[in-house]
């Protein structure tokens, strides 16, 4: 596989941080997320994509999902200026709010979060992705891994934490459920891809960050291999359920040992428990809470989470 990164560089920055979608972002810090892809900037609200900024010839230029805008019965996407989309941003949340939002109340928890985390100076951790996937060199390749939500500590060496989360119990077994995203996550820990691939690319998006952001003080140049642990740290939450519910319904799909074990149990596939100290030094934590994402401010680390079984 080449070796691929993500970022933007200082050009793209200069513009966009002069138009009126930045000002918006800085504005709404607890509505908005502005994610770093290659060559242009994802915005989102309620974990919804309202704009895909690019630069093209030195100029800002963005698209919006037409049914946002209100346009009833509009598929695919339009060109808006900065301004317009600033000047309709209430709109495009109160459509939002109306008529998308609840569909996904994963992804609604997911933003709300990561910038109740992030809008938090006592927390430990800094979000810095969210629904991210690696990237592929070619179509050919197999579907990438994916993470709901990439973290690091502000404090060097930085842990990075890989965390998926799930809104209840429903949502844990069958084919995009945790137990799916457990082996995968495995299959990733024994790669090697984070060392290669995916810490140049978290490089690439802080310092990325760094340059939208040059008053925050966890972003920037001086980010770099060498600040980070060699080892990522694997978090998943599960969250507005009967904790005691959430964790029974996981151990089955996990353990061999439990009553009313599922037959294709991760146990089972691996060999091995991951609930336990283990030979490969593959040790999810699991984090558990029956409050919603409204009440958690700390990504980790929070009261509001009981840890592990």
């Amino acid at each position: 596989m080449e070796k691929l990164t993500r970022g933007i560089d200082r050009k793209f920055a200069a513009v966009f941080t002069k138009t009126a979608v930045y000002k918006l972002v800085k504005k709404h810090p607890r509505e908005l997320f502005l994610g770093i892809r290659d060559n242009y900037i994802n915005i989102y609200y309620r974990r919804l994509r309202i704009c895909k900024a690019t630069i093209v010839d030195g100029r800002f230029r963005a698209e919006i999902a037409s049914r946002y805008l209100g346009l009833n019965g509009s598929e695919g996407y339009v060109d808006i200026s900065a301004s317009e989309l600033a000047r309709k941003y209430r709109r495009i949340r109160k459509n939002i709010d109306k008529h998308y939002a609840n569909m996904n109340k994963e992804k609604d928890m997911l933003q709300r979060l990561v910038n109740n985390n992030n809008g938090n100076r006592d927390s430990e951790w800094v979000c810095v992705d969210i629904k991210y996937r690696m990237q592929r060199g070619s179509g050919a390749e197999p579907d990438p891994v994916k993470f709901d939500i990439i973290a690091f500590t502000k404090v060097a060496p930085h842990r990075v934490a890989l965390i998926e989360l799930k809104c209840e119990a429903k949502t844990i077994g069958g084919k995009i459920g945790i137990v799916k995203h457990l082996y995968d996550y495995y299959e990733f820990f024994k790669s090697g891809d984070f060392e290669n691939y995916l810490m140049p690319e978290l490089i690439d998006i802080v310092r990325s960050y760094g340059r939208v952001f040059p008053d925050n003080p966890h972003m920037g140049a001086a980010i770099s291999a060498d600040t980070f642990s060699k080892k990522p740290e694997f978090f998943f939450i599960t969250l507005e359920d009967t904790e005691d519910r959430a964790k029974d319904k996981l151990l089955r799909h996990i353990r061999d040992d439990v009553p009313g074990a599922a037959e294709n149990n991760l146990t089972r596939e691996l060999g091995f428990d991951i609930t336990t100290q283990n030979d490969e030094g593959f040790n999810p934590i699991f984090l558990f809470s029956d409050n919603d994402s409204r009440f958690i401010n700390m990504i980790i680390g929070d009261d509001n989470y009981q840890i592990g079984f």
